[in-house]
Order: structure tokens, then C-alpha cells, then sequence
């Protein structure tokens, strides 16, 4: 989980990382274009389900 930072611009998604879900547009749109990190962009409640069961319920990726 990360909160109140731009993980695009401040480069500060974990080694390894290959996936992050946001409920941000711009981030969405960034990640993959600057850190090659692939998007899936849902509402908050997507992206803590998301973080505590591990599955995408989203409905965009």
C-alpha cells in the first residue's frame, strides 16, 4: 500500500514489481509509460480487495 506519493515520479514501487492497481487515472495512465509497471486502474475498494486477497476484481486492467 502506498498513500499520498506519486509512485511514477518519486520511482518507489519495489524492486520486482510488476503490477499495481490504483484508483488513479494519471497513475494508471504513467506507471506502465515511466516505470514499464503494468496498471489496472478500479475504485478504492478494487484496490484494497486487491491488496488483501491478492485477485483482481476490478473491471478494467
Amino acid at each position: 500500500m502506498l498513500t499520498d506519493s506519486c509512485p511514477a515520479m518519486s520511482r518507489s514501487a519495489p524492486p520486482g514489481t510488476k503490477v499495481f492497481a490504483t484508483d488513479s487515472a494519471k497513475q494508471a495512465h504513467y506507471l506502465p509509460a515511466i516505470l514499464g509497471i503494468e496498471a489496472w486502474f478500479g475504485t478504492l475498494a478494487d484496490c484494497i480487495d486487491a491488496a488483501v486477497t491478492g485477485i483482481w476484481k476490478g473491471e478494467l486492467r
